[in-house]
């Protein structure tokens, strides 16, 4: 007969391990998604101040401002999913609505072509 403790001992565990590995994914992604819209806001201020005896590229604009938008929204989650974030509800919660690869892939197709 086995004894339940260790092996609920054990579980613990692992959960905690489970936990500050999704926090530290949570990290690293807020960090990702900071430095991102840092560079985007310079690009946009760059190209502004470029264009400022001229007509700016409007189509460049509401591409680079879709893009910061999207970003803004995936960081937005993510400091909400943090501030939520407890080992009693770490197994109800996911990161499944954060950008997903393909989305990401678009994004950086998109800033590549500007």
């Amino acid at each position: 007969m086995t004894n339940s403790k260790p092996n609920a001992s054990f579980k613990k565990h692992i959960d905690r391990i489970k936990l500050a590995k999704q926090a530290t994914t949570l990290l690293e992604q807020m960090a990702l998604a900071e430095q991102s819209m840092g560079l985007l806001w310079e690009h946009l201020f760059d190209h502004l101040c470029l264009h400022k005896d001229n007509e700016p590229d409007w189509g460049k604009i509401k591409e680079l401002s879709t893009i910061l938008h999207k970003l803004m929204q995936n960081y937005q989650h993510l400091h909400h999913f943090s501030l939520g974030m407890t080992s009693t509800n770490a197994d109800n919660n996911s990161l499944s609505w954060a950008l997903s690869e393909e989305s990401l892939k678009e994004i950086e197709e998109q800033l590549q072509l500007l």
